[in-house]
Formats: C-alpha cells, sequence, structure tokens
C-alpha cells in the first residue's frame, strides 16, 4: 500500500505492524515445521476440506458465532505436532472449544479468537 506520490498510506503501516509482530513472536515457533494437513471448519475456501476431526485434534466447534476456522496441523523431522488454528471472519471475534487428543490434550478448552488472529497450540502452550 503505497499511494500514487510513492509514500506509504496507513495500511503499510497497519501491515508492516502485523508482518513484524508475527516475526517476532509466531514465526519461531513454527520454525523447523512444514505444514502437513490444512482444512476449514464451517464454510471451506480455495478448494481445501472440511475439518471432520483430525489425528491429535478430535473436536472443533464454535461456542460464540460461526465464524469459520483455518486447521493446519504442522510437523517437524522428529514427528513432533503442531496446530495453528485462525479466525478467518473479518468482522466477528468468535470462541472455540478445542479437544486434543495426546501430547496436546493439556490445552483442551475454550478459547477467544479476534477477527484474523492466530492461535499456536503445541507442547510448549498456546500463543
Amino acid at each position: 500500500p503505497i499511494n500514487l506520490f510513492w509514500e506509504r498510506t496507513p495500511m503499510f503501516d497497519k501491515i508492516s505492524f502485523q508482518d513484524r509482530l508475527f516475526m517476532k513472536y509466531y514465526a519461531p515457533r513454527l520454525e523447523g515445521y512444514k505444514v502437513d494437513e490444512v482444512s476449514y471448519f464451517r464454510k471451506t475456501y480455495g478448494g481445501y476440506p472440511k475439518f471432520k476431526g483430525d489425528k491429535e485434534l478430535k473436536v472443533l466447534e464454535t461456542v460464540l458465532t460461526n465464524e469459520s476456522v483455518c486447521v493446519s496441523r504442522w510437523v517437524n523431522a522428529e514427528g513432533k505436532v503442531k496446530y495453528t488454528l485462525v479466525n478467518v471472519g473479518r468482522e466477528l471475534p468468535t470462541r472455540v472449544r478445542v479437544e486434543f487428543e495426546g501430547d496436546l490434550a493439556k490445552h483442551n478448552g475454550k478459547y477467544y479468537f479476534a477477527p484474523g488472529q492466530l492461535m499456536i497450540f503445541d507442547e510448549e502452550g498456546v500463543l
């Protein structure tokens, strides 16, 4: 977002801020992991399948609004697993209930997501 006079716009500043937040907090947690599967809960996008339960993430349901959630499963070379969930709604927050099995079961519970918010679920915790 650069304007007609090659000046940065307010939108440029907002996107730049979000990129820096991602690189500082989220990117280090995903380093060394590759996306294994992507699906959507509720409305699907881009031809990806609808979420119907997974190897570790058995239950995902919305308990506040019915926004779609992007579910990504990440795996590293040692076979360790992480999940990222994103509220793909643009206007409404949502609250989801998740139930994991195995090492991630300690994160079973309900979580609020702002529009566009990403959360990482892994052995270290929830970010």
